[in-house]
This record gives structure tokens, C-alpha cells and sequence, in this order.
């Protein structure tokens, strides 16, 4: 009797143990609603997948002083009026700050890391590029990125207040 409660308590210790370290492992999911900033320059997807394609984005500054932005390789006088620029970008800047809609069912595992895929959608988060203050604009869509380059961030985040254009337009 002694010897089967023994092993019965070992058991019970081990599964303990072995839930307690897939937990540690899994990643918590970041809940809807929470805003996230990129921690390091990652891949916005139109799917929940890493083969998926990338979404179409661009940084966007406007309303301020951009001389230097003419000589910048990438940014885009888009009115010619020297008020708006924009640069196409392949990633997510570091410090680019998203909300999040929805997270994927489970985990999934992408190269080495195992974390959650986060549907998001841009905010006016700024983000310091090229010497001037811009935010992150995607085309329609679905835009998902992986949660191991995102953290969450307070609601109060540093925006950019985008003022009217001088000519109305």
C-alpha cells in the first residue's frame, strides 16, 4: 500500500511538473482590443501564415518641415507640395504600434519561435524614421503579424496628430 500511494504521488508530482513546463513554454495570447508595438522590424502577412503574402504598407509623414526627405532615398513627395511623403516599406518598422482584433486559435511555430499570429489593424502610433515623425499605413485587407515581434503597450501611446493640409486637399 505504502509503495502505491509512493508512486501514485511521483506520478501525480511528474504531470504537475510536465503541465507546469508546457505552460511556461506556450505563450499567453495578447487580448483583443490591447495596443502593440513592433520590437523589431517584422513582416505584416494578409494570412495567419509565414508563406502568405506580405500586406502592401507604407510610412506616412505630413504637416511638418521635410527638405531633407527629398534627398532621403524611398520617401515620395505624393502631392508635390512638399506637405506629404511616403516610402514604401517590406516590414513593420521597430516601434510601429497596432491593435490588436483577434488572435489565431493556437500557437504556431515559425523558424525557431513558437507564438500566436495577431490580425491587426494600424493605428496613428509615431514612429521615428529618416529624422522625421511618421505612422504605418496599409492597403485593405487582413493584416496579421507574428506575436514574437510585438508588446504590449499602454493605450496612451505617442501618436502623430495629423493637422489639415494647408490647401485644404
Amino acid at each position: 500500500m505504502k509503495h502505491r500511494n509512493t508512486c501514485q504521488f511521483a506520478l501525480a508530482f511528474l504531470l504537475t511538473a510536465w503541465t507546469l513546463a508546457l505552460e511556461a513554454k506556450s505563450p499567453k495570447a495578447i487580448p483583443a482590443g490591447q495596443f502593440a508595438a513592433v520590437t523589431e522590424a517584422a513582416k505584416i502577412r494578409t494570412a495567419a501564415d509565414a508563406n502568405s503574402a506580405q500586406a502592401e504598407c507604407q510610412l506616412v509623414s505630413v504637416g511638418m518641415t521635410h527638405e531633407h526627405l527629398y534627398k532621403t532615398p524611398g520617401w515620395v513627395n505624393e502631392k508635390g507640395d512638399g506637405w506629404r511623403f511616403e516610402k514604401k516599406v517590406a516590414a513593420a518598422p521597430k516601434g510601429a504600434v497596432f491593435e490588436i482584433l483577434a488572435a489565431s486559435n493556437a500557437p504556431a511555430k515559425v523558424g525557431s519561435w513558437t507564438n500566436y499570429w495577431y490580425r491587426v489593424q494600424t493605428t496613428e502610433g509615431a514612429i521615428s524614421a529618416d529624422k522625421t515623425a511618421a505612422f504605418l499605413q496599409c492597403n485593405e485587407g487582413e493584416l496579421w503579424i507574428f506575436g514574437e515581434f510585438l508588446k504590449t503597450v499602454p493605450k496612451n501611446f505617442k501618436k502623430v496628430k495629423i493637422p489639415n493640409h494647408p490647401g485644404g486637399g
